[in-house]
């Protein structure tokens, strides 16, 4: 075999190395499940200025996790909740419940457990989301109160 050959064989195998090794393997390749997200600023019930931001997923045994927090601008307030269920239904409608883990609003203690409801280009909300809502709630219903951001946006992947 002449230098020339070889050079084409280890080019070849070169070329043939790199191609395999820069391939997403299907181990790493994230398991892209339904989520909800969003970000932005309504008015609640009192007409006072809320921004809010959460991100939640579903999780393989079909309940959840994520995080939310409020804050009110208005009272100067901010909430924080940890996430563990998320209800996606193909409407573009996510409804999520969880555990309120640092407040320093009396309305929302710490453990009280809340919820709220988002929507994603909902024909008639559009991106809309409910304030966060105290007491027994139930992460398969759609709660009531959906109001439209005044900013932001609500991203929901069934």
């Amino acid at each position: 075999m002449n230098s020339q050959n070889i050079l084409r064989v280890l080019f070849l195998l070169l070329l043939a190395t790199i191609v395999a090794t820069t391939q997403p393997s299907s181990a790493i390749v994230p398991d892209k499940g339904p989520s909800a997200s969003g970000e932005g600023r309504i008015t609640n019930f009192n007409a006072d200025q809320i921004d809010f931001s959460f991100h939640a997923k579903v999780n393989k045994n079909g309940t959840g996790k994520g995080i939310a927090q409020f804050d009110n601008v208005s009272d100067q307030t901010h909430v924080v909740v940890k996430i563990n269920c998320v209800n996606i239904s193909s409407a573009s409608v996510a409804t999520m419940t969880g555990t309120v883990q640092h407040s320093d609003d009396p309305a929302y203690p710490k453990d009280a457990n809340v919820g709220f409801t988002a929507t994603d280009r909902q024909l008639t909300f559009g991106d809309s989301i409910t304030p966060l809502l105290v007491g027994p709630v139930d992460c398969e219903i759609d709660l009531l109160g959906l109001r439209p951001l005044i900013s932001g946006d609500i991203q929901i992947e069934p």
